[in-house]
């Protein structure tokens, strides 16, 4: 990244997703110390752009609605936790 707090990010976009909205998204990168033509140059970065939907593209293709999404032996968990990723896998021991 841009500013090389990607981590810091992503922890309060996932803390804050249920109010994720554009202003708010830059708003939590300026937080993290992004500055405002950092974080605009980012979002109409073509590869940063390309990046993204061929992630999303990826997450369509395999059925993946959510977070947090597991695959275990081809098998999706959804909602994975702790419990039922350890169940899946212990049926494959």
């Amino acid at each position: 990244g841009y500013t090389g707090r990607f981590w810091q990010y992503k922890d309060a976009v996932f803390k804050n997703q249920d109010q994720m909205n554009v202003e708010n998204l830059k708003t939590w990168a300026l937080a993290q110390g992004m500055s405002a033509a950092d974080y605009d140059a980012c979002v109409a970065d073509k590869g940063v752009i390309d990046k993204v939907a061929a992630d999303i593209k990826e997450a369509n293709d395999r059925g993946i609605t959510g977070t947090t999404t597991i695959f275990v032996n081809k098998v999706k968990i959804f909602p994975a936790s702790k419990d039922n990723v350890e169940e899946e896998i212990n049926k494959h021991l």
